[in-house]
């Protein structure tokens, strides 16, 4: 607020009469003196404000309404000889991919392509400490949907979840079939809640994830991800993530090395919150797509899911597919 001032000054003179010898007496020509008047003060500018510090809630703290920020990645099976395919992307964003109404104590899930379904409390099923898990009877006679949230043991994981989801939907839902998906989803870093420097990196990590494998041509070997390592780091002035990704899978009596594969890619920001979208490469013509974002203060937290189809002959039928997520922390 400026605030004014006002001013009342006299004015002020002085007459001289000077006399001049010689005898004779004469009026001097009256000189008149114009004090300089005193300046009026300047304004004192308003402070600038302060920007309110941006505020988080850990995940297991949330109440009320939920519409999370959600990067997710859809999958269905295929044929017993041939591995699942990727039937639909959900690029990072509060796009209502997976909700929680208070009132009723219930999830609502949909897969990228557009299978939906509700789990409420009386779906909730027992589950080790790490995860929520809600089962529930499909429509098909026999079969099970279920949504589980995860959340990483091995280091304290506050604002970002893992989620697997398997449903084949309501009668009134999108797409009739099975689906599956993985997700990323959590409490986002605000776009303009950076840290101060300018690079800053990630040094814990966990790798999860499940390899579907029909490459030697009788039958889906399925093996865990159970190995592997991976680094992230930001340039904050460029937006540019340099990321890379080593992993190995076991099952069906062996272990198989998938790669390692790296990549750079550039910050996007989406309805307010900032999202990681791009390929990381093997060197070998074999590409990863890798779909997340950042956590917590100032980006304290990250996770992303990755997601890799093999389809040598082009039939559209995949020998290989597999799909994880990587969560991760910078130092505390």
């Amino acid at each position: 607020m400026v605030r004014k001032t006002s001013l009342v000054a006299g004015l002020l003179s002085t007459v001289a009469l000077t006399a001049c010898g010689g005898g004779d007496s004469s009026s001097g020509t009256p000189s008149v003196v114009l004090p300089n008047p005193s300046p009026a003060p300047s304004p004192t500018p308003s402070p600038t404000p302060t920007p309110a510090p941006f505020t988080y809630t850990k995940f297991d703290d949330l109440t009320g309404d939920q519409n999370f920020a959600t990067a997710c990645e859809a999958f269905i099976p295929r044929a017993d000889n041939f591995a699942p395919g990727r039937e639909a992307t959900q690029v990072f964003g509060a796009d209502g991919l997976i909700t929680y109404s208070a009132v009723d104590e219930a999830y609502t899930v949909f897969t990228p392509n557009n299978v939906q379904q509700i789990f409420g409390p009386d779906d909730r099923a027992a589950s080790p400490s790490d995860q929520i898990t809600y089962v529930k009877n499909s429509r098909t006679q026999g079969a099970f949907e279920t949504f589980t949230i995860f959340r990483t043991l091995a280091f304290p994981n506050d604002y970002v979840r893992r989620a697997e989801i398997n449903i084949e939907g309501s009668a009134t839902s999108g797409t009739q079939i099975r689906s599956l998906a993985t997700c990323i989803f959590g409490v986002p870093t605000h776009p303009d809640d950076q840290p101060s420097q300018t690079q800053v990196s990630f040094d814990d990590f966990v790798i999860s994830g499940t390899v579907y494998d029909a490459r030697d041509g009788t039958g889906v070997k399925i093996r865990g991800i159970v190995g592997g390592d991976a680094s992230l780091s930001v340039n904050l002035s460029t937006g540019v993530v340099t990321s890379s990704l080593r992993f190995e899978a076991f099952g069906s009596g062996d272990t198989i090395e998938l790669g390692t594969y790296s990549g750079e890619n550039t910050i996007t920001v989406n309805q307010e919150t900032s999202g990681i979208f791009g390929l990381m490469a093997d060197g070998n013509g074999n590409e990863v797509q890798i779909n997340g974002s950042f956590f917590g203060p100032q980006g304290s937290e990250f996770g992303y899911v990755f997601t890799y189809s093999e389809d040598k002959n082009f039939d559209g039928l995949n020998e290989m597919f597999f799909i994880g997520t990587v969560i991760g922390r910078r130092p505390q």
